[in-house]
């Protein structure tokens, strides 16, 4: 079961404005497996099967976003992600914390915190209502443990015939917690390419 909640306010078309977005999923999960749980995030503390038979924790989660648009060209955004942690709580974590400049209307630099944009739906995985599953498939989406960094990124958009394309680099590093110790991922760097047909690309400030 997903239930979803999506909204704005937006001030004015003047600038600057701020606006808000949120984001929520309720996820209840149930598993028959006894020696094991069923978990959406490696690190969390429990799930369903060994821990109980049904839980709310696997999939559960808000998300809260500000967008402060200072220029048509500078803008900045900070988005609060709450999930069932590693040491079974639900405190509120950073997901987005960047600036945003556009040079041109298909060049834009960030810095800040980011998502790593390793796969199709790196940026807006935690929006599930966003994406064609309950959940990204674990079998990729789990290869990459530290999915935040801080750092610098660039996107590059141009067109080709009736193709939108999308090329990114980003450099920084980021680490995660877990019950044990941490996960770092220090002066990491990345490059992908993306083609778009017939649609342009989401905005990386609204899409996660």
């Amino acid at each position: 079961m997903i239930v979803t909640q999506s909204g704005a306010l937006l001030a004015d078309n003047s600038l600057p404005n701020l606006e808000f977005n949120g984001f929520g999923t309720l996820g209840v999960v149930h598993s028959d497996e006894q020696n094991a749980d069923f978990i959406n995030d490696p690190f969390a503390s429990q799930g369903a099967g060994y821990s109980h038979d049904w839980s709310a924790e696997v999939d559960s989660r808000l998300g809260l976003q500000a967008t402060l648009h200072l220029t048509p060209k500078l803008s900045s955004v900070v988005q609060v992600v709450s999930e069932k942690r590693y040491d079974g709580s639900y405190a509120p974590e950073i997901e987005w914390a960047n600036v945003q400049y556009d040079i041109t209307p298909n060049l834009s630099f960030r810095v800040g915190r980011m998502v790593q944009s390793s796969f199709m739906a790196s940026e807006h995985r935690k929006v599930n209502y966003a994406t064609p599953w309950v959940r990204p498939p674990q079998e990729v989406y789990r290869l990459m443990p530290v999915a935040n960094f801080d750092g610098v990124d660039m996107r590059y958009r141009y067109p080709v015939g009736e193709t939108t394309n999308e090329l990114q680099l980003n450099f920084g590093g980021g680490s995660v917690d877990y019950s044990t110790g941490s996960i770092d991922a220090s002066d990491s760097w990345g490059v992908s390419h993306r083609t778009h047909w017939g649609m342009p690309p989401c905005s990386p400030a609204t899409a996660n």
